[in-house]
């Protein structure tokens, strides 16, 4: 009866990309990419008879997940160099795709009676994209000099796989605590909250941030032969990466039939979630250039 200890669990994990190294260099630098997630697989519980209770907080009585593996974040990329510089930032890796979650419960009874403790749970959740690596840089000379920085875009989020409970000829009951089910003789704020009876939740992940970049063009006066003016060339750039899509949700349903029955108990606690939610876009990077000319006469 602890807490987080679920009746039945099944869940599929994809490992997380690894991050870009990173550069530090002349001339041409570039940052490594960042190691794509891995993808999870389905997960199914099958229940056929029996029954399932906990007594915990957060423990549920049957939980599917599939969650894909989170995208590394692109390296970052710097240097400082005579006459021209360019700096990249790695691409973040792409993240990892659920797969389809799913419970089958035929004349199974569950019952929990902790907060935050659900009766059956099928979800598939894809992981964010990884950050785009920064870029910073500069190019200084006597009469001339170039510096380029462009930030590493970010990466899509994993998309969602299907996820659905079908549950027949059941009895679900959740926040069955003593002090609802009994006479009241504790504070209000020590009884279960969030009981959700059943819940079917397919997440996409979000895209990764863009990398920022920012450049620098310095160069001195370079003298003229006739006339005692002097002059200089700067060119400077920067650009901030994109950022990386949302991963779209997957289908999500519950189905209850042949004399099933479902009750919540406490505060909160719906009886039915099905919700499916697409991802965030990931946002685009900063960028700043600055160019200057040294007089030195």
């Amino acid at each position: 009866g602890g807490v987080g200890a679920h009746g039945a669990l099944a869940q599929s994990m994809g490992g997380g990309g690894g991050s870009g190294g990173d550069s530090d260099g002349l001339l041409l630098d570039l940052g490594g990419s960042g190691g794509a997630g891995g993808n999870g697989s389905s997960s199914t519980i099958q229940l056929e008879g029996g029954s399932l209770i906990t007594t915990g907080s957060a423990a549920h009585a049957g939980l599917a997940q599939s969650i894909g593996g989170g995208g590394g974040t692109g390296g970052s990329s710097s240097g400082l160099s005579l006459l021209v510089q360019v700096t990249i930032g790695g691409t973040g890796g792409s993240g990892g795709s659920g797969g389809n979650a799913s419970i089958h419960a035929v004349d199974t009874a569950v019952s929990t009676a902790g907060s935050k403790s659900m009766g059956l749970v099928a979800q598939s959740i894809g992981q964010g994209g990884g950050a785009g690596g920064a870029a910073y840089g500069g190019g200084v000379g006597f009469g001339f000099s170039v510096g380029v920085s462009v930030g590493g875009n970010g990466s899509g989020g994993g998309s969602a796989g299907e996820a659905f409970i079908i549950a027949g000829n059941s009895t679900i009951l959740t926040g069955q605590s003593p002090l609802l089910t009994g006479p009241l003789s504790e504070p209000v704020n020590s009884l279960p909250v969030d009981a959700f009876g059943m819940v079917a939740r397919s997440v996409g992940g979000g895209g990764g941030d863009g990398g920022g970049a920012a450049s620098e063009a310095m160069a001195a006066l370079f003298p003229a032969l006739i006339t005692n003016a002097g002059f200089s060339i700067e060119m400077d750039y920067a650009a901030g990466g994109k950022g990386g899509t949302g991963g779209d949700g997957g289908p999500a349903s519950l189905t209850l039939h042949d004399r099933s029955v479902l009750q919540t108990l406490g505060q909160g606690s719906f009886g039915m979630i099905a919700q499916s939610v697409g991802g965030g876009g990931g946002q685009g990077g900063d960028s700043s250039a600055l160019s200057a000319t040294v007089n030195y006469g």
